[in-house]
């Protein structure tokens, strides 16, 4: 039998109230995170992005058809969804470790494009389960960095699909809780397949620790 979950924003009180403000300031600082004028923290700007971006941008038509090989064959696109893995929502640390998740696009093994999830301007120390304008950073992320991938294989009208779903959440508000970088790394997954990948879960907020392993143990079973 399920046993109920406690409501997130006392968890996330209990968390808060353990953290030592200074020490919590210096690792993220180490981890490369900084202030915002606004009193949150952000990675950094972002890039601009360019014609790379394989019809990510917001102007872009996904509606054309996929430009046609030398040799007249469709090339072979992956969607890969990367994550590198940090501390679990359970840990008392994880404001402190969140880690990352995003997606990539690879053409006959050929780096296309990536997007990943941020929130625009830091989230809210004080009310980190309050949602804030969030944006997707294009070609943004380092596929070094990654943990553990997820390689999918899909066809030009599921890559579309993924696109499409990039272009329509370019801006939506990101929640710690319930719209995180990993829930839009699940939900272009799920717009391409239309299933959820590995390490979704249901009952606790989506993370990239628990992704990370979803993936892990599906990776190791396709051995």
């Amino acid at each position: 039998m399920l046993q109920r979950l406690p409501a997130a924003a006392p968890v996330v009180q209990r968390v808060l109230e353990g953290l030592d403000p200074a020490a919590a300031t210096r690792r993220m600082e180490q981890q490369g995170w900084r202030r915002t004028a606004d009193g949150g923290w952000t990675r950094g700007p972002v890039p601009e992005v360019g014609e790379s971006a394989d019809g990510l941008r917001p102007d872009a038509r996904t509606e054309e058809p996929e430009q046609e090989q030398a040799a007249g064959e469709d090339p072979a696109i992956t969607l890969r969804v990367l994550v590198k893995k940090s501390a679990s929502f359970r840990d008392a640390d994880y404001f402190q470790r969140v880690g990352h998740s995003w997606v990539a696009f690879y053409k006959d093994d050929k780096f296309q494009a990536s997007a990943g999830f941020y929130p625009k301007g830091g989230i809210n120390e004080d009310a980190p389960h309050r949602s804030v304008p969030g944006e997707v950073r294009l070609n943004y992320d380092d596929p070094n960095n990654a943990t553990t991938v997820l390689s999918v294989p899909i066809t030009a009208k599921q890559y579309k699909k993924a696109k499409n779903y990039i272009k329509d959440n370019l801006n939506h508000d990101y929640n710690l809780l319930t719209y995180n970088c990993t829930d839009f790394a699940i939900n272009v997954h799920k717009a391409a397949t239309g299933h959820r990948p590995p390490g979704s879960n249901l009952l606790m907020p989506n993370n990239p620790n628990d992704l990370h392993s979803g993936i892990k143990k599906h990776n190791t079973n396709q051995d």
